[in-house]
């Protein structure tokens, strides 16, 4: 690897030790050097590299050149010494273990600070703000520092692009666009901020032209607008969704400490996107992967895997499944895990409905959306489940505006086990009414809307009963037992006696202004309606269930 050498003012280690990232760090010898002149900064992982390095020079390395063997470290520190290099920053716990006590010694007697770099750390978390720190005024220093330090934090802590965007945005104080250049599509942070200019091919053609090129893909781009100028500070991403980053009103060449304090910034953050991306990438696939086994039914190997994938086994999920529906292109050929969109789609569910989500290579998204245990009745699962069908729908919709989007909702799985039975219930759904009209009508479906009709469609109706029942009939349980007995026993005779009020009345021996209340009060409690068809039905399978639980 070439030695990176970097020009900066003067400083010194005391300067900066109580600082994020150095403060990290530990000093294991050579504690007399600490208060030396750094004046440049470079990574030393070549065995020639020595004969580079700079007078003031804070050394940076893995330990690679000299692991397992303590002549070569002892050879680096003579020769760092005799250049009057600052520091010898080595990273621990990759190839390095521990330092020798000889080489303790020999830097303690020249003075070498030998400092303890956590492996976590790389490189460009170290050079960046060590640039920062010791390369600007000492008026100036310390509120640098400061911003930079709050902005390495949140590039390490942020869990998705949108988070990191917009703390960025409000500790730098800049506003943040990112721009796709093909599409003209841009997404800007804070999310009220207009953009003051046409962001057109004019303006990305003059964006990247070289009289403005600044160095490492990262241009200040001067722009007239009523006769005033906007300084642009403009990064270029490696992103298939975004290709540019620009911050807004950033401060000119003259103010050469603000605006290398941004440049920085813009480097650092520009990086962690591009990182972070990567690895939302990769977990988008590898969560496609498992939760594609577990709807195949393989909730072994999917179970083993899912906490690292950021998913909670013991949480209960609702399947539901979605499918866009076009006559032009029904099949949509170019949507699958490759796409970008699919993945901003499937990281925006993610990180604010902690609904997780795959698609198949038949083109049918599939989703997991969490249960809360709070619900406390079937009702309250039905009504939520529909709420987070919406927000699918809708994420879906800002994704491919051209498409009509059928949301499938399904019932709720009792534990993970259970996940690919209730999925293949709403999977089996989805046949049956995809040659109905265009899919089916609804653009949003719950399979408890379908009523009894999907229950008698299946095979082994009698081991079914029990969740059905509990699926129509469970909001009884919120009054007294005694009410439930009783309004269920007048449900019944009710039909029996041919729907006649007075003749129920005379059976149960009560008024018949008692049997109509009751009623009443079971719709209320159900929002089954006895004299709706297909309620009918669902309440006839029910009171079957309900008198056989009694007689066992």
């Amino acid at each position: 690897m070439p030695l990176l050498i970097i020009r900066m003012s003067y400083s010194t280690f005391l300067d900066i030790q109580h600082m994020y990232p150095f403060s990290d760090m530990e000093v294991l010898a050579g504690h007399d050097g600490l208060s030396a002149p750094i004046l440049c900064g470079g990574v030393l992982d070549a065995p020639d590299s020595t004969k580079y390095v700079r007078a003031g020079e804070f050394v940076m390395t893995t330990g690679y050149i000299f692991m397992n063997n303590k002549d070569i470290l002892m050879e680096i520190i003579q020769e760092l010494h005799n250049r009057h290099a600052a520091t010898l920053a080595i990273k621990m716990f990759r190839y390095i273990q521990d330092i020798p006590e000889e080489c303790k010694e020999l830097a303690n007697k020249y003075g070498l600070p030998l400092i303890f770099v956590p492996s976590r750390f790389s490189w460009n978390d170290i050079l960046n703000p060590l640039i920062l720190n010791i390369s600007m005024s000492s008026d100036d220093t310390t509120s640098f520092i400061n911003i930079y330090s709050q902005l390495l934090r949140t590039t390490q802590k942020s869990q998705s692009v949108t988070a990191l965007l917009n703390s960025a945005s409000t500790i730098l104080n800049y506003p943040i666009t990112l721009a796709n250049t093909e599409t003209k599509s841009f997404l800007s942070y804070p999310a009220g901020f207009q953009c003051p200019l046409v962001l057109d091919d004019v303006f990305f053609r003059e964006a990247v032209s070289s009289e403005h090129y600044l160095g490492d893909e990262t241009a200040l781009f001067y722009s007239g607008r009523n006769d005033a100028k906007i300084n642009l500070l403009i990064s270029t991403l490696h992103l298939e969704d975004y290709q540019m980053m620009i911050v807004w009103n950033a401060p000119g060449i003259e103010n050469n400490g603000k605006l290398n304090m941004l440049i920085y910034a813009a480097l650092l953050i520009r990086e962690s996107i591009q990182d972070m991306r990567k690895k939302q990438k990769d977990l988008i696939h590898k969560k496609n992967f498992l939760l594609e086994n577990l709807f195949a039914k393989d909730t072994h190997a999917a179970k083993e895997e899912a906490v690292s994938l950021q998913i909670d086994p013991w949480q209960r999920y609702t399947p539901i499944l979605a499918r866009f529906a076009s006559s032009a292109s029904p099949d949509y050929p170019d949507i699958s895990i490759y796409n970008a969109r699919v993945h901003n789609c499937f990281e925006q569910l993610f990180q604010k409905y902690n609904i997780h989500s795959c698609i198949g290579s038949d083109g049918i998204f599939r989703f997991l959306a969490p249960v809360n245990a709070l619900w406390n009745t079937y009702h309250d699962v039905l009504i939520y489940s529909k709420q987070y069908g919406k927000r699918i729908q809708a994420v879906l919709q800002t994704a491919f505006p051209d498409q009509i989007i059928h949301i499938l909702i399904g019932h709720p799985a009792q534990d993970w086990e259970d996940i690919p039975s209730k999925y293949q219930d709403i999977l089996a759904l989805m046949e049956t009414l995809k040659d109905k009209t265009a899919l089916y009508p609804p653009a949003l479906l719950h399979i408890h809307d379908i009523g009894p009709s999907f229950l008698l469609l299946q095979p082994g109706i009698y081991d079914r009963l029990p969740d059905f029942y509990r699926e129509y009939f469970s909001p009884l349980s919120q009054v007294d037992p005694s009410v439930q007995e009783n309004i269920l026993e007048t449900l019944n005779t009710y039909i029996e006696c041919g729907f006649n009020y007075r003749e129920a009345s005379r059976t149960l021996n009560v008024h018949h202004n008692t049997i109509r209340y009751r009623l009443e009060q079971f719709s209320d409690l159900t929002g089954l309606e006895i004299t709706n068809q297909d309620d009918l039905l669902t309440i006839l399978i029910c009171l079957q269930y309900f008198h056989l639980k009694k007689k066992e």
